[in-house]
């Protein structure tokens, strides 16, 4: 959950940070640079609680704030701008993670949704915030602002699995080419169903928690892949060849894919810091 946004005192998108972590209540800092107008600068220190970075210029402040997060998250559209830019260059230089949102290329409601699940996975309490200027793109601050307030929202209402299942309700029996051949298949295709987010949350379980997906997650891959329903059901011989549990039933056959898919997961969609 965001917790303290940082931003430098430009208006535009950083300016549009630190506006949303006060009405929002959150923590706020940054820092103000060399040749930054001394009376605004004044004003923002105290307001947002900036400080001044006394004898560096721009790139010297972003690099702190990128130092000083837990992720950096830009926000332009089209081009990133002096600061988006320096940003992206200096996260890949020292291996930090970013998001990118180009709001030329998404809309804003996609932009907040993708910026929530991204915080999922990455759990950026202290968010760096960057972007364009106002003098390089009008209207930026208005719709960085509208971004950042819909996301926060979006985590914060959205408990447990959200929206957990997108993909066809059920399996045509039929239809033999929709038939798995695999237990990677299967989890391929649970990948592929469930949202970015439900994915990030899966992973972040404890195993002794697998067992709350049976509603929700069990209750899908029973109806989907026709679990349980004879006379030909190839999940579960394929559940039960893979497990080497010959007497395995449709509910052991559940479980076992939520705990393979978990394992998968726990792998892939789970933050790994860089040292």
């Amino acid at each position: 959950m965001f917790a303290r946004l940082l931003a430098g005192p430009c208006p535009g998108v950083s300016r549009a940070a630190l506006k949303i972590a006060r009405k929002l209540g959150l923590a706020s800092g940054g820092y103000t640079h060399a040749g930054w107008d001394r009376g605004d600068a004044a004003v923002l220190e105290e307001r947002f609680g900036l400080q001044p970075l006394v004898g560096q210029e721009l790139e010297g402040a972003v690099r702190r704030m990128i130092l000083e997060s837990d992720g950096t998250l830009v926000i332009f559209q089209g081009n990133p701008g002096r600061e988006g830019r320096l940003a992206i260059d200096i996260c890949r230089q020292m291996g930090r993670v970013s998001l990118l949102l180009d709001i030329l290329r998404q809309s804003a409601f996609s932009a907040s949704q993708e910026l929530a699940a991204w915080e999922e996975i990455h759990q950026a309490g202290t968010l760096y915030v960057a972007g364009n200027a106002e003098t390089e793109c009008e209207g930026i601050q208005r719709k960085a602002a509208q971004i950042l307030e819909a996301a926060f929202f979006l985590v914060m209402t959205d408990t447990g699995l959200s929206r957990p299942l997108h993909g066809p309700q059920a399996i045509d029996s039929s239809d033999a080419a929709a038939r798995p051949i695999s237990v990677e298949a299967i989890l391929n295709q649970l990948c592929q169903v469930l949202s970015l987010r439900d994915r990030a949350r899966i992973a972040r379980l404890e195993p002794t928690e697998l067992a709350t997906l049976n509603i929700s997650l069990g209750q899908y891959i029973r109806k989907h892949y026709g679990l349980g329903n004879p006379p030909e059901d190839t999940v579960l011989e394929l559940c039960r060849i893979k497990s080497g549990h010959a007497e395995m039933t449709a509910e052991d056959a559940i479980a076992f894919l939520i705990r393979r898919l978990w394992d998968t997961l726990s792998q892939t969609h789970t933050l790994r810091r860089v040292k």
